[in-house]
């Protein structure tokens, strides 16, 4: 049997705009946009916005507060799109 490689074609930041605003996605599916791949966002409980707080909180007293955003459950951006959970400004 023969065998062929697999080619993937990566997702701009625009596409996957696109994308959310033409809603090719259901409502609530977890997706994000990493390395050009669409990737299905695991649950978050509790105890991953507890680390997700001390992250934020630890990354604030290293670089002080106004370098940083909150956590990601205050960026949505319609069913698909989300923000990273810690980003720089």
């Amino acid at each position: 049997m023969a065998t062929y490689p697999i080619h993937n074609r990566g997702w701009t930041r625009a596409e996957y705009d696109q994308l959310i605003a033409r809603g090719s996605f259901r409502p609530g599916e977890r997706l994000e946009l990493l390395g050009g791949q669409l990737v299905v966002r695991e649950p978050q409980g509790s105890r991953h916005a507890v680390a997700i707080e001390l992250a934020l909180r630890a990354l604030q007293r290293a670089f002080g507060p106004a370098k940083l955003t909150a956590p990601s459950h205050a960026f949505q951006r319609g069913a698909a799109g989300r923000r990273p959970q810690i980003r720089g400004r």
